[in-house]
């Protein structure tokens, strides 16, 4: 049976450096599972931390999905492939099946040239549908429906949620019952008959080890902190202005990612600039980047089967690697799945 890394957790836990560490040692490849960095041009905001000079290498299959063909590449990152980042423009819509329907026939090529797939990223969803295939994963945008449902107020898409999915709306939180991209995504899958399930049909054939990395809410509001501000300084307002001057509007599907959105009155005409001013986006950023990390928190804590290491650990890493190292080479600690 073919063997699966994952790796995951919250932003701002470096499970990208993990996983180009362990990479290197088991003769492996990264597959990005993160809803903002399949954003072409959008580098700074989700922190891709590419080198000056990136490498990219091309794969050599095709994949066709919704009408569209894609060609996955990826990005030599120290010397590692790391596919699925800049896959589509900021324009273009990306969900979930869009994901699988790329990462998917990655895994597959990766195994048959004799590699390790990791699989690193924080958006939950995107690992769940991988491994296990969940119900809606499969549903392909409705152009004709989005156009009316976007006509509608954000009140009319939430009783609309509330009557069609009443159990999915109960477990919604007040970020996603306001966002209405997502209520859309949930009407169009009730529209095409389909039920929220988290029981996959069609799950992965593979031996599954899932490393989740975790942290300390202080501690990981620190670490936030501190990127943004880093994000900050390595010019994410000029990355912005950058896509606005190239067509990309702030209610492109990728603007609204987090970093990005939040600069929105700063770029507005007419808003007038000042410390305090920048001052108060920046905290607006920081505090929906460590509102994001609970929701990561609270998703993985309630999936099976994840060893959980805490980063301020000492020798987290050396004991992640023993962890690894068992399950590879003896079938330990694994998970079939």
């Amino acid at each position: 049976m073919h063997k699966l890394l994952i790796i995951c957790g919250p932003t701002a836990t470096g499970k990208t450096n993990l996983a180009i560490k362990l990479a290197k040692k088991f003769n492996g490849e990264i597959v990005s599972a993160d809803s903002r960095q399949v954003y072409r041009s959008m580098d700074i905001g989700t922190g891709k931390d590419l080198p000056k000079k990136i490498k990219i290498q091309k794969s050599k299959i095709k994949i066709i999905f919704a009408g569209k063909g894609y060609v996955p590449f990826a990005h030599i990152i120290h010397d590692i492939p790391v596919w699925l980042y800049d896959v589509v423009t900021p324009k273009e819509e990306f969900s979930v099946a869009h994901y699988t329907a790329l990462a998917r026939p990655l895994l597959a090529d990766i195994w048959e040239r004799g590699k390790l797939p990791i699989v690193v990223g924080g958006t939950g969803l995107y690992i769940r549908a991988l491994v296990k295939d969940i119900g809606t994963s499969g549903v392909e945008p409705d152009p004709g429906l989005r156009i009316v449902l976007d006509k509608l107020p954000v009140r009319m898409l939430q009783r609309l949620v509330s009557m069609l999915l009443p159990s999915e709306w109960s477990r919604l939180n007040e970020s996603d019952r306001a966002n209405p991209r997502r209520l859309i995504r949930k009407i169009e899958i009730a529209m095409a008959g389909k039920e929220y399930s988290m029981d996959g049909k069609n799950p992965l054939n593979a031996d599954v080890c899932t490393i989740g990395l975790t942290a300390p809410l202080p501690y990981l509001d620190k670490k936030i902190d501190d990127r943004v501000r880093e994000r900050v300084k390595q010019g994410i307002v000029k990355e912005i202005e950058g896509l606005l001057a190239r067509g990309i509007a702030f209610s492109d599907p990728g603007m609204t990612s987090l970093g990005y959105r939040e600069w929105q009155p700063w770029l507005t005409e007419g808003f007038v600039r000042t410390v305090g001013s920048e001052r108060e986006i920046i905290g607006v950023w920081k505090r929906h980047e460590r509102q994001y990390a609970r929701r990561q928190l609270t998703w993985f804590k309630k999936q099976p089967g994840i060893d959980r290491f805490d980063i301020t650990g000492v020798r987290y890493e050396a004991e992640i690697e023993r962890r690894v190292s068992a399950w590879y080479t003896g079938g330990g600690y694994g998970i079939k799945n």
